[in-house]
């Protein structure tokens, strides 16, 4: 199990930036757009790991997570159709390490943080989810496909993880939120201590 972490920590450390938005051809655009999370491992994380929280505390702080996610996300999209602002993927992976911590531990910081971490994930991916390169009208079909693909990732995997209510399903989602942790704390430190090592 912990080969398993490690290769996959190794995949998303070797990820290029400049291949996050790279199409998959013969799919069409707008489903490039829906596909564009789960090709992306540091977004995947975050979205994962947040979802995961929001199915943990719901219903008290889930809605009002999953709408603030929404919005963000939405707006991120359209700010970074126009201004195009990239994100550095580190931030990610902190965000899916704070998530993912606080459902390992079942930690509830309130409706306040929650709606707060949901907003910033959303924003981030949004703003970080504009495709490179692309003509004005298939970026549109792009994003319209993300907007549509990230609400269903968060929506699928907030509304599994409400649906385990007994203890020891409550224990099986704490284990689901170490993993995304674990992946992200395991890149960041190789981010973190790689440039020394070359160095």
């Amino acid at each position: 199990m912990i080969h398993f972490v490690l290769a996959l920590a190794s995949l998303i450390a070797a990820v290029e930036p400049a291949l996050a938005h790279a199409p998959i051809e013969g799919i069409g655009v707008f489903y490039n757009g829906m596909l564009h999370l789960l090709f992306v491992p540091s977004q995947l994380l975050a979205v994962t790991a947040l979802g995961l929280l929001l199915g943990q505390h719901a219903p008290q702080h889930s809605r009002c997570g999953w709408f603030a996610f929404v919005a963000a996300f939405w707006f991120g999209l359209a700010a970074g159709y126009w201004v195009g602002q990239g994100v550095p993927q580190a931030i990610f992976l902190a965000l899916a390490l704070i998530a993912g911590l606080m459902v390992a531990f079942e930690w509830a910081f309130g409706l306040v943080f929650i709606v707060a971490l949901a907003t910033v994930v959303g924003v981030g991916i949004g703003l970080d989810s504009t495709p490179d390169g692309a003509p004005h009208r298939e970026m549109s079909l792009a994003l319209a496909g993300t907007a549509v693909g990230g609400v269903l990732l968060l929506s699928c995997v907030g509304g599994l993880a409400s649906c385990f209510t007994r203890p020891w399903q409550r224990i099986g989602i704490r284990a689901a939120g170490s993993w995304p942790a674990a992946t992200a704390g395991i890149v960041l430190m190789l981010v973190w201590v790689g440039p020394k090592v070359a160095g």
